[in-house]
């Protein structure tokens, strides 16, 4: 598939077509492309594809059955050689006491308390929030999400940074008093996206956020901020199927209530729904089958490790 013209980057609303990727508008995409960025990130970015010519592997944290026509696409200019999803092994279906030695690579202490309180979830009842590790949410954001969750009386999980954001929002106080949900300054998020209690995940679609919600098979609510993320909600709403898109205000650029009750009702229980589900089980069970011995990642990894042993050999 050919490309258009590539667009003017100071015009938001320019489209343009990629391989394999709906029609995009310039804001859909990262955002350290665009001139308001700064010029030394897009010079150091310019830099960096530039000097792609001269690798001869770009290793990349995905699997084929999940971008096949994206990857397919890049052949020609630099192909690419998916090794994963790269997430921890007993997502993919190993013993969860028997990796890491029961270490984890998280930046910050989890509260683990809140996987208890998972335990006593009815199945598929939890909304599980989280907007990454940087991502610092206004009190409007807290406000419009706790109001929504109160109004559909939905049970949730959150991730709130700094947790003081949410401390003076009276009706998440409320709902925390009540048993409704628990919030919590960062916790085990492979762990909890892989509990049967959780029914959909609303996040900020970092990419490893995304590899997660697809190995885990969980419904999302795509909230993107900057960077890559624009790019990935777009992949997993347009492309994956397996979640919707929530989106500020235009007017003032908040965002309100009804948005998030439009969503959460769009991936648990509107008539999507189920299709959702089902294809996030589809590409949970693609995504083991790549890294399965045999599979398409597992054969991409087996042969770089070949190359570069091979390589490491004739100049010894």
């Amino acid at each position: 598939m050919k490309t258009n013209s590539f667009p003017n980057l100071e015009d938001l609303d320019q489209t343009v077509q990629l391989p394999a990727l709906p029609l995009l508008e310039v804001r859909d995409l990262p955002s350290f492309m665009l001139p308001s960025f700064g010029s030394h990130f897009n010079t150091l970015m310019a830099e960096f594809m530039d000097s792609m010519k001269d690798m001869k592997w770009v290793l990349v944290n995905s699997f084929y059955e999940l971008e096949s026509e994206i990857v397919d696409s890049m052949t020609d200019l630099k192909p690419m050689i998916p090794i994963g999803p790269l997430v921890s092994p007993f997502l993919l279906g190993a013993n969860e006491d028997e990796t890491l030695d029961g270490k984890n690579l998280d930046l910050w202490k989890s509260d683990e308390y809140c996987m208890e309180w998972l335990d006593k979830q009815a199945r598929s009842s939890v909304v599980y929030i989280s907007f990454g590790s940087l991502f610092k949410s206004s009190e409007n954001q807290v406000q419009s999400i706790a109001t929504a969750l109160k109004n559909r009386g939905v049970s949730f999980l959150w991730v709130i940074r700094p947790k003081e954001s949410g401390e003076n929002v009276d009706v998440l106080q409320g709902m925390i008093k009540e048993g409704q949900g628990v919030v919590i300054e960062w916790g085990p998020q492979e762990r909890i996206l892989s509990h049967e209690a959780i029914s959909c995940f609303v996040t900020h679609c970092g990419w490893n956020s995304t590899m997660e919600a697809v190995v885990t098979g969980v419904p999302v609510v795509a909230y993107p901020s900057w960077i890559d993320q624009l790019m990935d909600a777009r992949l997993l709403v347009d492309v994956f199927g397996i979640g919707v898109r929530m989106m500020n205000d235009e007017g003032d650029g908040e965002l309100k209530v009804t948005e998030v009750e439009r969503c959460i009702q769009a991936v648990t229980e509107g008539p999507t729904a189920a299709d959702m589900r089902k294809r996030a089980t589809e590409l949970k069970h693609a995504a083991r089958l790549a890294m399965a011995p045999g599979g398409s990642s597992a054969r991409n990894r087996d042969s770089f490790i070949s190359d570069i042993t091979t390589i490491t050999w004739l100049r010894t």
